[in-house]
C-alpha cells in the first residue's frame, strides 16, 4: 500500500456473516448467497481501495477483525470498530477520528460496501474536487450517497436523517446548503440491496463492456448472472 498523509479512504462494512448481511436480497436468495454477494462486492472494492495512494480505513461492525480474512488485504487497511447507536453517529465518529489521528488525513473519503463498479476514477474526481469544495457527494439511484467526502468534520451533515430511505441524499444536499457549504456531486452508480439491483447491475453498459476486455469485471459477470431473477 502506498502510504499518504493527505488522503484516506474509509470503507464501512458489515462483518460478512450468512443471516447477518445483506437480509434484502433473501429471498429469492438464501442467506449463504447473500453473504456471498457481500464478500464479492467488498472484495472488489478493497482491492481497488488498496491500489489507490492514502492511509485507508475499514471500519466494521457486526463481528471482529478476523471475519475480513481472506475477504480484504488486511495489510493494506487500518481496522477500526464502528462507534455509535445509528448509522450517522457511526459514519460521524469515523470521519472525527480520522481528520483528528496523528496521521492527519486533509481529505477523507467514506464508502460503503455495495457499490460494485467503484473505480479508481471516482475516487481521483472526489478527492480532486475537494481541493475546491467542502463536501462531495457520490448519488445512489434510490435516493442514498454511495460515497461521501470531506476535508473538515461537518457532524450536521450525519444527523436527522431516516438512513436506507429515498430522502437521505436530498435532506443531506438541504443541510449543505444551510450551512453554506458548497458540493461536488460524481456520476449516480448502482448499490446492490435487491435482486432487482442485480437486474440493473446485469444490464450495465460499463459492466458488460469492460467485461470483454479486463478479467475482474468479467468474474463479476459471471458471479451476478446465476444470481438474476429476470
Amino acid at each position: 500500500m502506498h502510504k499518504s498523509p493527505l488522503n484516506s479512504i474509509v470503507i464501512m462494512s458489515r462483518a460478512p456473516k450468512p443471516g447477518a448481511t445483506k437480509t434484502r436480497l433473501t429471498p429469492p436468495l438464501t442467506p449463504e448467497q447473500a453473504c456471498q454477494v457481500h464478500e464479492f462486492i467488498l472484495k472488489h472494492i478493497s482491492d481497488h481501495v488498496a491500489e489507490f495512494p492514502g492511509h485507508h480505513y475499514l471500519f466494521y461492525t457486526g463481528g471482529q477483525v478476523t471475519d475480513f480474512n481472506e475477504r480484504v488485504n488486511s495489510s493494506a487497511f487500518t481496522f477500526q470498530q464502528q462507534l455509535g447507536d445509528t448509522l450517522g453517529e457511526r459514519m460521524s465518529f469515523a470521519f472525527q477520528h480520522i481528520l483528528q489521528s496523528s496521521n492527519q488525513a486533509k481529505k477523507v473519503l467514506m464508502i460503503g460496501s455495495d457499490i460494485p463498479l467503484l473505480t479508481h476514477d471516482h475516487f481521483q474526481e472526489a478527492f480532486a474536487a475537494l481541493d475546491s469544495h467542502d463536501v462531495v457527494l457520490g448519488p445512489n439511484d434510490d435516493g442514498g450517497y454511495y460515497l461521501i467526502g470531506l476535508k473538515a468534520l461537518h457532524p450536521e451533515l450525519f444527523i436527522k436523517h431516516q438512513w436506507g430511505t429515498q430522502s437521505v441524499l436530498q435532506t443531506t444536499l438541504d443541510v449543505i446548503r444551510q450551512k453554506g457549504l458548497n458540493v461536488h456531486l460524481l456520476a449516480e452508480e448502482i448499490d446492490i440491496d435487491t435482486v432487482e439491483d442485480i437486474d440493473k447491475l446485469l444490464t450495465s453498459k460499463f459492466l458488460n463492456n469492460m467485461a470483454s476486455s479486463d478479467p475482474k469485471y468479467k468474474r463479476m459477470l459471471d458471479f451476478f448472472e446465476p444470481l438474476s431473477i429476470i
